[in-house]
């Protein structure tokens, strides 16, 4: 067993550990009752997002991991820039007067108070936005047109020879002599 191999074993093993939780997380959280929209986005995303990840080594064109670099990278971004506003809708922390965060509240205080971060909301958040790009970058690739790849022409003048068609090939005698006179 090489190198490779247990890497993508360890890869593999990874992304069903999460698909998993992430299917269970929702279903269990669900069948509690959806208190609001936003709770009921989070857990909806959390269950689609569980269910491509059981099924992300079935589709037709994998993700490369460039791909999967740039749909993090936007998560962060998504969450940072989801964070900057005061939010009155999003889940959690409702006791704080000042709260950040969607669908998730990241950062609250109370005025003249120290403010509280969430890490394990941040955590919660980053997952959500991650799976709602890997989410859209599938339905992206689904519908999408393929492109054909390009037909390779020789560039040798023996190998775009065609043969004539049976009609058009000059009719041969066989009883020519060939080696010279009978």
């Amino acid at each position: 067993m090489g190198d490779g191999d247990l890497r993508t074993t360890l890869v593999i093993g990874a992304r069903l550990l999460c698909a998993w939780a992430c299917v269970g997380v929702a279903v269990l959280d669900l069948f509690m009752g959806a208190a609001t929209i936003p709770y009921l986005a989070f857990h909806l995303v959390l269950l689609a997002g569980g269910v491509v990840l059981l099924g992300l080594g079935k589709l037709p064109k994998p993700l490369r991991p460039f791909e999967y670099g740039v749909i993090a990278a936007t998560a962060i971004v998504t969450t940072v820039v989801t964070a900057l506003p005061t939010t009155g809708s999003a889940c959690c922390m409702r006791g704080l007067d000042v709260r950040h965060g969607y669908p998730l509240t990241l950062l609250g205080w109370n005025h003249g108070q120290p403010a509280h971060f969430a890490p394990a909301h941040t955590f919660a958040a980053l997952t959500f936005w991650f799976l709602v790009w890997l989410l859209l970058r599938i339905l992206a690739g689904t519908f999408r047109p393929h492109r054909r790849p390009p037909v390779a022409h020789s560039t040798h003048a023996e190998d775009r020879a065609v043969e004539p068609p049976a009609h058009q090939q000059p009719e041969r005698a066989d009883d020519e002599s060939v080696g010279g006179l009978p």
